[in-house]
């Protein structure tokens, strides 16, 4: 009988039999992968003695001398990667009091306590092993005695090859997986690494980060979520399934009941999950500062169709102007007819989701009505200013009192336009009833300057305070003069010309300084 000093320096006291378990079982999946030979085995005989047995190439001596397993650096699917894995599952067991013999074509090993060579005074754990060959013997055999079944279930439980886990779908980063409780699970390459109590799913990783493989320890336990956020914010980004979709879009509307999952705080998954939904549905997002300051225009937005979303401010900052056009909609009955029609749009460097026949009509309609963006509310205010019906009123029907005071309002337009390129004349100038809200403040205009149509609008209830209105028509005249916008330098720059020039005519008729205001 040969034994070799497994060299074990630091046991794993936190290491319970599961652990141990764990990394034999991943060993054993991962020679299933390599040698592409049938399912393990894992089963209990008449004794009550557990059996963990794959059908590959046989563990020999050289499989506890290395540290790192050459072959299986950089396979896909691959559990492990460090033979110390094996060396303190051993050494877990050991100390735990269970029997482990292992066969193989190789020979038998066992594990004990030994002398270690030239320290007489210091005994270590080694493998014992006779070198008789057995070349009829397929694979490896793990025999384990003094094995509880809740241990064994415990490490099965650590495998998505054990747990069924239902795989919504398929990435090049990895799976999304249908959540089987409250808490998802994240596996890396199969093998459990972390929980999540407020996940809206659980994920299997097989595409590894440098983050995620600097994270994998020698422990392998609680794997923080720092190392894997961005792989699963890149497994949910490259998904195309409506059931991934519709769900991360369900959550999107449930932001502001305080329902939503983890992974929709991530602004990447935010913002995918916004142009989806303003695909899908006639939805308008807002933030809840617009709605206490526009409540009347959300319930207007509300009653004429639209879905009501309130995003964070930060997700509104990121998504005003975003085009849709890169977030595909496409049916089955389209890959039905086109099987490439997926693989073609994503090569050109769309965003594709397969949806529902009915989904696919419906989002036809919306999209013929939208203008190709992410609607937040500011834009469906803009469309609704652009429709807006105005009541003018004609200016001989206007009462005594708003006439005289427009008069001495065009008395200081004739000043103006003595010191301006443009005239601003009085057929330049409307009065309606109503009037459209500010963008800004969402509260209702005293004027506007339509610059599209090159006019001035006032208020008519203005007109009846001859403060108020000479100064909404001094401020739209200047956005008149410069053709430009609010809080703008050249805006301002011309604001101030006027109140100079106006400074200047009282100044030089000192004998009659307010006749203008009489």
């Amino acid at each position: 009988m040969n034994k070799f000093d497994l060299n074990i320096e630091k046991i794993l006291e936190n290491w319970e039999i599961c652990h141990a378990l764990r990394e034999i079982i991943a060993n054993a999946l991962d020679e299933q992968v390599l040698s592409n030979t049938e399912n393990i085995k894992i089963f209990k005989d008449s004794n009550e003695i557990w059996h963990i047995r794959d059908y590959g190439r046989g563990i020999n001596i050289e499989n506890f001398t290395q540290n790192e397993s050459i072959e299986k650096k950089g396979k896909d699917g691959i559990i492990g990667k460090f033979g110390i894995g094996l060396k303190d599952a051993l050494a877990t067991l050991n100390r735990n009091g269970v029997e482990v013999k292992i066969k193989s074509k190789y020979g038998n090993f066992s594990i004990g306590y030994s002398q270690k060579t030239g320290f007489e005074q210091i005994s270590t754990l080694h493998i014992y092993f006779d070198q008789d060959y057995d070349e009829a013997f397929i694979g490896t055999e793990f025999i384990l005695s003094n094995i509880s079944e809740s241990d064994m279930q415990k490490a099965k439980s650590m495998f998505t090859f054990f747990n069924k886990e239902t795989v919504l779908e398929n990435t090049i980063y990895g799976d999304v997986l249908k959540k089987q409780s409250e808490i998802a699970n994240i596996y890396i390459n199969g093998v459990k690494a972390a929980e999540e109590e407020n996940f809206l799913f659980s994920y299997n990783i097989t595409n590894l980060s440098n983050s995620i493989r600097k994270a994998l320890n020698r422990e392998r336990n609680n794997v923080g979520r720092a190392a894997y956020s961005d792989r699963i914010k890149s497994i949910l980004l490259s998904c195309n399934s409506w059931e991934v979709a519709n769900e991360l879009t369900v959550d999107l509307s449930n932001f502001s009941y305080g329902k939503k999952h983890d992974e929709l705080n991530w602004i990447d998954v935010q913002e995918h999950a916004a142009k989806i939904l303003s695909k899908i549905e006639p939805v308008v997002f807002v933030t809840s500062n617009e709605i206490e300051r526009a409540t009347d225009l959300v319930e207007q937005a509300k009653d004429s169709g639209h879905k009501i979303v309130v995003i964070p401010e930060v997700l509104k900052e990121r998504v005003t102007d975003v085009s849709t056009t890169k977030t595909q909609i496409v049916s089955q009955q389209q890959i039905q007819t086109n099987p490439e029609i997926v693989k073609q749009l994503k090569q050109e460097g769309n965003d594709v989701i397969i949806v529902p026949d009915e989904i696919k009509e419906r989002a036809k309609d919306i999209e013929s009505k939208s203008s190709g963006k992410v609607q937040v509310f500011s834009n469906y205010v803009n469309q609704r200013m652009e429709n807006y019906q105005f009541k003018f009123v004609e200016k001989d029907k206007l009462e005594k009192e708003e006439s005289q005071n427009y008069i001495k309002s065009l008395e200081i337009l004739k000043i103006i336009n003595q010191h301006s390129t443009n005239t601003i004349r009085d057929d330049d100038i409307f009065i309606s009833e109503t009037m459209q809200k500010d963008k800004i403040t969402f509260l209702p205009c005293n004027a506007l300057h339509d610059s599209e149509k090159n006019r001035i609008i006032l208020k008519r209830s203005i007109l009846s305070d001859r403060e108020t209105l000479i100064s909404n028509l001094l401020h739209e005249a200047a956005h008149m003069y410069s053709n430009e916008p609010d809080s703008t330098r050249g805006f301002e720059m011309e604001l101030t010309r006027l109140i100079g020039i106006l400074g200047e005519y009282i100044a030089q008729n000192n004998k009659k300084p307010f006749f203008l205001f009489r």
